[in-house]
């Protein structure tokens, strides 16, 4: 980060801006050479947090 001149803000306003609330939900962070972040979340399991199929 330090080599690419990013502050922690810089990284926590684009994983704001990609739908992140919690670091531990981003499957990649992306600098690009456009300067932008790209952020790609993991896959949410809606099948595991909704139990056992009836």
């Amino acid at each position: 980060m330090r080599q690419e001149r990013l502050t922690r803000d810089d990284i926590e306003a684009a994983l704001r801006a990609g739908g992140c609330l919690h670091l531990r939900e981003v499957e990649r962070a992306t600098l690009e050479t456009d300067g932008r972040i790209t952020i790609v979340l993991r896959r949410r399991d809606s099948d595991k947090d909704s139990g056992p199929p009836v």
